[in-house]
């Protein structure tokens, strides 16, 4: 096999453009979602100088993550402001529980050398109230040489697969724009909940899947502790609170935080269900805990505040989904409700609702589309324009694209920057490089920022903004410990091919590839049809091409450890050979992402 891989050395090579292609499929779907940061570009230079005005209310926030291990309570500890999320310290009489990890291998270690300041007990367990990156990728740093136990919700695990597989790329970049990693720290200010993301290209994730699970609820005892664990979907279908009776303490996950919640994020999401958020509130109101540890910012202390919080958070969240549910009985579109909605003064006025990170609007659209999708029922919107007729429709009826231009100016001059947005988009629909045009909208993405109390929304005007200037910027990945490398579920994996397949070049192409792995002992085949590529597990049928490898070397190939070129010479071909396989791998194509 070696032999016949160097005689046809040069026909791969030949090969390489397809190759390359195929070679970041899955290192651009496998790798962490949310938000990751880029390299420094020295061209951003006038705009990273650039003073650009934030409000008082996000000035304010900042107090809610002071940088500190904070003391709750006897043997509670929180550690706040080390990066997104909080990770917290429970310590029993014959050991300590970790709750929530952090986001990297780097701010783990750091959280986990001030935790050890305090104890020396044993870790016992690692608890996560949730999938979401931030919460999870820092599980190894906390291990000490040996297995711990993980907890989590049955769900976590599908959760955590969905994140770094078919939508990881679209995901990523809109995380990237809404948590603003690309601009300096003076236009980041702060990520709403915490100071900062800090997953980047400088990062290494180190990944603990959970070992025991539960559906509704489980009690335990863990380190001499009776703990109970309860299943609570709200920001995540698979979020969970934890509650410790004899200390009172409740640890909500992020379902509390202080911001008015994240009932739709801009980075994409499913539909998040906010009638279960508010009924999973009133089921931690009932417990009537003294201390309240959330998963992102200050902890709060005492029963009477924090059921007044809890109850406040609850019943925002009911009233935004219940008026919108009554406007929708209206026949209120979705551009309509978001004028209908309002909070009431009574729970604006609290500044745990302020919209510094959630916001009113945007849950709104969320739940209309969660009930009824994506028709707003005007039969205008059954079908769309192509962007290209409406821009020259527009420009037809004002008489020309310069005059379309210089009405984009006007709205901008009258300080009607959204309008403004809108009409210069629509010229840029025609002249896609005109810089006039790109200058205009850079002006207005900045002045929206300026006056926006909401940081995501603020991140993305600036961080789109900053890509009038730099053009598409580079996506940093994070680099995957070795462990968490092998615990990757090839199933994952090949569930990835289909949404890469490039149908168009398959040209009618029946197809049957099978993949063998030998350790452990697992097969998959790829059938290309009908302009559908299909995985399935084991060796179905009668294979065109068969490969045979390791699972190792396959999967430090998807995460670009290893070339393609070494890959096939290693591999070996029961049936076909590699330059069959690198011909049929180069169909496989991830997308541009281009918005």
């Amino acid at each position: 096999m070696e032999r016949f891989f160097l005689k046809n050395l040069k026909n791969l090579k030949n090969l390489k453009s397809y190759l390359n292609t195929f070679i970041s499929i899955l290192s651009l779907n496998i790798i962490i979602f949310s938000g990751f940061s880029c390299k420094k570009d020295n061209s951003s230079k006038d705009f990273s100088n650039r003073k650009v005005t934030q409000t008082n209310i996000l000035e304010k926030q900042k107090k809610q993550f002071v940088k500190g291990v904070y003391k709750v309570t006897d043997g509670v500890y929180a550690a706040v402001g080390f990066g997104l999320a909080n990770s917290i310290l429970v310590l029993g009489p014959t050991g300590k529980i970790i709750i929530d990890v952090m986001g990297d291998m780097k701010r783990a270690r750091e959280v986990k050398k001030e935790f050890d300041k305090i104890s020396s007990l044993p870790l016992k367990a690692i608890i996560y109230t949730h999938n979401h990156s931030d919460h999870i990728f820092g599980g190894e740093a906390f291990m000490e040489g040996k297995a711990v136990p993980v907890y989590a919700h049955k769900k976590t695990k599908q959760a955590i697969d969905k994140i770094i597989s078919k939508l990881e790329l679209s995901i990523r970049v809109r995380s990237y724009r809404m948590f603003g990693n690309y601009l300096n720290k003076e236009h980041l200010g702060h990520a709403g909940i915490g100071p900062f993301l800090e997953i980047n290209d400088d990062s290494q994730l180190g990944l603990l899947y959970p070992t025991h699970t539960f559906e509704k609820k489980l009690e335990l005892n863990i380190a001499g502790l009776d703990i109970e664990l309860t299943y609570a979907p709200g920001e995540t279908d698979d979020q969970i609170f934890i509650y410790i009776p004899s200390k009172k303490a409740l640890f909500p996950g992020d379902n509390y935080y202080h911001s008015f919640p994240n009932l739709y994020t801009i980075r994409g999401t499913a539909y998040r269900d906010v009638r279960h958020w508010s009924n999973s509130l009133d089921l931690m109101i009932k417990k009537n805990p003294h201390f309240l540890i959330p998963s992102h910012t200050m902890p709060l202390k005492g029963a009477k505040l924090i059921r007044e919080n809890l109850s406040h958070y609850r019943d925002a969240i009911r009233f935004v989904h219940d008026q919108t549910i009554r406007g929708i009985n209206k026949g209120l579109t979705p551009n309509e409700l978001v004028e209908f909605v309002k909070l009431p003064k009574n729970l604006k006025s609290k500044p745990y609702l302020a919209e510094v990170y959630g916001k009113v609007e945007w849950a709104v659209r969320s739940i209309f589309s969660g009930h009824l999708g994506w028709f707003n029922g005007h039969s205008k919107s059954l079908y769309s324009i192509p962007k290209a007729n409406r821009s020259h429709y527009f420009q037809e009826l004002l008489g020309g694209k310069g005059k379309l231009l210089k009405a984009a100016g006007k709205a901008y001059d009258k300080k009607r920057y959204l309008f403004s947005l809108e009409l210069v988009d629509l010229f840029l629909n025609i002249e896609p490089q005109n810089k006039d045009a790109k200058r205009l909208k850079r002006e207005n993405l900045i002045k929206l920022s300026e006056k926006e109390t909401n940081i995501n929304a603020r991140h993305y005007f600036l961080t789109r903004a900053q890509e009038m200037g730099l053009g598409d910027l580079p996506y940093g990945r994070p680099k995957l410990s070795q462990k968490m490398v092998d615990s990757l579920d090839l199933k994952l994996v090949f569930d990835i091919f289909s949404v890469n397949f490039a149908y168009e070049k398959a040209k009618g192409l029946k197809k049957r590839v099978g993949f063998e792995f030998v350790d452990p002992n697992q097969s998959f085949t790829l059938l290309v049809e009908n302009s559908v590529a299909k995985s399935s597990g084991g060796l179905v049928g009668n294979l065109d091409i068969h490969m045979k490898c390791s699972s190792r070397l396959f999967k430090d190939f998807i995460v670009k450890r290893t070339s393609i070129l070494k890959l096939l010479a290693v591999c070996s071909f029961p049936k076909g050979n590699s330059i069959q396989m690198a011909r049929f791998l180069s169909l496989f194509q991830p997308s541009e992402f281009k918005n």
